[in-house]
């Protein structure tokens, strides 16, 4: 117990000796240890875009906080910048006023060689028309050669060509009545002589004839050979006409009033 407390005793006295000597030691002060201090650099980066500025800036992270002279590393700006057409600078230029040019175009006129081409003439279908002509008295006398129709035929656009005519008998009479029956075209005879009419009481004549425009006369004349009393008329029944077209149709049929044989 008493070896313990002597060794106590003995270590309390001996530290402050140590630390007086560790002082008055310039070795042992502080500041001649080197102390370790991180500095992040400050990078300034410059971006340009038209005409404003962004600029991005690391702050330096302290890792040991100390008393120290700021220091600032600076790296070098990158600059971007949108390229901008330039204004060329003009000094001292006077712009003399621009001078009306005329230029007088003369329209140049093509030759065309227009060929005129005569338009063909249309030709209009031919007409014809037919009417009656003449005296009739109600009643007549038995004659040989009497004139017993007569028409007018009128012809516009024509010429047209007649292959036949046929002339119908009406009335109370037989087929032995009329005879030599005769058909005239302007004092021309068209056709045959008919001897006799027959039981249809119709008499055709028939050959081509060409008639142009204007009036034609027609006649029919023949025996009446009929008994007394008896009655008849005549008129155009049908025809066979054309143009140069084609067919084309006798308007109207000339019909005599009735004639009662004395």
């Amino acid at each position: 117990m008493k070896k313990s407390i002597t060794i106590s005793i003995i270590a309390i006295l001996a530290i402050p000796s140590l630390a007086f000597a560790s002082w008055w030691n310039p070795f042992s002060w502080g500041i001649w240890k080197h102390h370790s201090i991180e500095i992040a650099p400050k990078v300034e980066v410059e971006i340009r875009a038209a005409s404003s500025t962004i600029s991005a800036t690391t702050s330096p992270k302290i890792i040991k906080k100390i008393t120290v002279k700021k220091v600032e590393v600076k790296e070098p700006i990158a600059t971007i910048t949108q390229p901008q057409i330039s204004t060329p600078l003009i000094v001292n230029a006077t712009i003399a006023p621009a001078i009306p040019v005329t230029t007088t175009i003369t329209p140049v006129t093509p030759l065309i060689t227009q060929q005129i081409t005569q338009a063909p003439m249309i030709e209009e279908r031919a007409t014809a028309d037919i009417s009656l002509t003449g005296s009739y008295p109600s009643n007549i006398d038995r004659q040989n050669n009497a004139s017993l129709w007569n028409a007018l035929l009128t012809i516009n656009y024509g010429p047209i060509t007649i292959n036949s005519l046929t002339i119908r008998i009406i009335g109370s009479m037989s087929d032995s009545d009329l005879k030599n029956l005769k058909l005239y075209i302007n004092g021309n005879q068209y056709g045959s002589t008919i001897e006799n009419i027959g039981g249809d009481f119709k008499a055709k004549f028939e050959s081509p004839i060409i008639i142009n425009s204007g009036t034609t006369r027609i006649e029919l004349i023949g025996d009446n050979v009929a008994l007394s009393g008896r009655k008849f008329s005549f008129k155009l029944y049908e025809n066979q006409t054309t143009d140069s077209f084609g067919t084309i149709r006798i308007s109207g049929e000339a019909r005599t009033p009735d004639q009662t044989v004395n």
